[in-house]
């Protein structure tokens, strides 16, 4: 009987402590699921739960009994930073003693409100009151929670450029519950508007406009204090931007169908380069606030465009590298900052983000000739190329010359250069061994490069007239792809060669990515001319050959005949004068 009064004593204690456990165990295991919904921030954001009250849940999951403090919190520190916000005289909770008092002033605030935003600020500025974190997720759930009252943060450290924010600090009820993350981000792409399409890449010819369209969102601003949203905009040194003086004329702004007044809506700022831009949205935030809850067109999604057009200018890169054109995005990336700060036309203020560069690229090319002499091998100059072409608007023409420069005139670093006895020149110093291949008569003597610029406007007459310089070249730089036809002048002595057709065809990456992407531009050049190409411009070798010094018929014989004849002429006169004094 002793034996079995002590099993059963044992059992009980056994069932006891089981009964005691399973509360325990269940207060364990609450837990918070990080759903970040629509959001375009990205997956890897760490957010971190502190526990604020502790108590018992009810099983709706909507009331908390017994609350106190969490065991980790002290309230010496919390309650009095509560009490002071905003003022001593002010503050909800200044007759506060207890945590329920706390929790019975945060009942009657909504959801989402101010009052309730002001708390979590307090929170978040006095968190190393409330201990140690309770828990942490990356991107997932955070697990083993006591049921009580949560404070969540997102404390993801964002040091790269793209779509990203953090999210609004979040306080949460709960055992078990999912919260959606409370902040987005935006986006923006930047196309080439070409014959109605929207592309990444293009070609074209100096003088041409490229069009160009910027495409973003109004943000989803729901749970931001304040809110700056800029477009940064960076124009190749190949691009010069097309400005209007009428106000709002260099740049088409809409958001939704609304088309916006710059210097109310938005304001542009110029940067050192001033084909460069930032446009800065003024009213994007208020107007968000004021209209999203009527689908008005500044609510969370509407479509936000841009338009913009440059000119190819003559700085443009030449070959398969391109112009690049990018944007990016600046925008406020903290949904808990409040706005304040001295605003800026062109910086934010607030903690920020960007996104990566959106690139597009525009290709030009170019077309040389390299004139010689076709027995000698040496080039001609003084000779003209007239160019003509459908896609021919402008074109950079370059001359090259030599001229006697005195030594102590050259520039540090410029290049010396000394003639050869067949005129051309070269870097090169004569020596003992070779100076027979010197200009003799310019012996002594330096000479340096010069190489003029121009531009030739071919709109009008479709056609661009250039004359080779001292190196027998000329180059027609800034070049689309089409079709061009090359006459030549044919200079003095010299037969002319037949008109040379060149055919440019270009083929553009699909999509840009980084900004490394290059075309491929491909010559067909009519004749059996010498052509070479590095893949960025062609050469074209036209060779010359003199006419035939053809020789003359009756030469000498015939002066022979002119001056006999004279003798003869005089003779006569003399024979009859004589006669007739011989007579008289």
């Amino acid at each position: 009987m002793k034996l079995f009064k002590k099993m059963m004593a044992l059992v009980i204690a056994m069932v006891m402590v089981v009964a005691m456990s399973i509360p325990a165990m269940a207060a364990d295991t609450g837990s918070i699921t990080i759903n970040k919904g629509e959001s375009k921030i990205s997956d890897n954001h760490t957010y971190t739960a502190y526990q604020i009250f502790s108590g018992t849940l009810s099983d709706d999951k909507t009331t908390l009994t017994n609350l106190q403090w969490a065991e980790d919190v002290d309230d010496s520190v919390l309650l009095p930073a509560l009490k002071a916000v905003p003022t001593a005289e002010t503050s909800p909770y200044k007759d506060c003693t207890t945590a329920q008092d706390v929790a019975d002033v945060l009942s009657t605030f909504g959801d989402n409100s101010d009052e309730i935003k002001a708390f979590n600020d307090i929170i978040a500025a006095n968190l190393a009151a409330l201990g140690a974190a309770d828990g942490t997720s990356t991107g997932g759930v955070i697990s083993g929670l006591a049921d009580g009252y949560y404070f969540v943060k997102d404390t993801t450290i964002i040091t790269e450029p793209g779509t990203d924010a953090l999210s609004a600090y979040i306080v949460r009820l709960l055992g078990t519950a999912t919260i959606f993350v409370k902040t987005d981000a935006p986006s923006i792409e930047k196309k080439i508007v070409e014959n109605s399409a929207e592309v990444d890449a293009n070609n074209g010819s100096v003088v041409d406009d490229v069009n160009y369209i910027l495409k973003s969102a109004v943000p989803d601003m729901t749970d931001f204090r304040a809110y700056e949203f800029f477009m940064e905009d960076d124009v190749s040194d190949g691009l010069t931007l097309n400005k209007s003086d009428t106000a709002g004329g260099t740049f088409t702004v809409k958001v939704g169908d609304t088309t916006l007044t710059e210097n109310t809506d938005y304001k542009v700022t110029y940067g050192t380069d001033a084909d460069d831009f930032i446009i800065k949205f003024l009213t994007i935030y208020d107007r968000f606030k004021s209209e999203a809850a009527a689908d008005a067109d500044f609510a969370a999604g509407t479509a936000i465009t841009v338009e913009y057009s440059a000119k190819i200018n003559k700085d443009a890169v030449i070959g398969i590298n391109g112009n690049p054109n990018q944007v990016r995005l600046i925008y406020t990336n903290d949904a808990n900052w409040d706005g304040s700060g001295t605003p800026d036309d062109d910086q934010p203020v607030g903690p920020s983000g960007v996104t990566p560069w959106d690139i597009v690229k525009t290709y030009v090319t170019e077309i040389d000739i390299l004139k010689r002499d076709g027995d000698t091998q040496l080039p001609l100059k003084n000779v003209t190329f007239d160019i003509s072409g459908d896609a021919l608007n402008e074109v950079i023409t370059y001359t090259v010359a030599f001229a006697e420069k005195a030594e102590a005139d050259f520039e540090a670093g410029e290049t010396k250069y000394y003639k050869l006895a067949d005129g051309t020149y070269t870097t090169t110093a004569p020596t003992s061994d070779t100076t027979d291949y010197y200009d003799a008569t310019a012996t002594g003597k330096l000479y340096a490069k010069t190489e003029t610029v121009s531009s030739t406007q071919g709109k009008t007459s479709n056609k661009i007239s250039m004359t080779t310089g001292d190196d027998g070249t000329v180059k027609f730089t800034g070049l689309g792809a089409g079709t061009y036809t090359i006459h030549e002048t044919a200079p003095d002595k010299y037969n002319a060669v037949d008109d040379i057709t060149v055919r440019i065809t270009c083929t553009e990456p699909q999509t840009i990515t980084d900004g490394t992407e290059t075309c491929t531009w491909d010559f067909v050049v009519g004749g059996s001319h010498d052509t070479s190409t590095d893949g960025n411009h062609i050469v074209i070798t036209i060779d010359n050959f003199k006419g035939a010094t053809l020789p003359s018929t009756g030469g000498i014989g015939t002066t022979i005949f002119y001056v006999l004849g004279a003798i003869l002429v005089l003779g006569g006169t003399v024979v009859l004068v004589t006669r007739r004094r011989m007579a008289a």
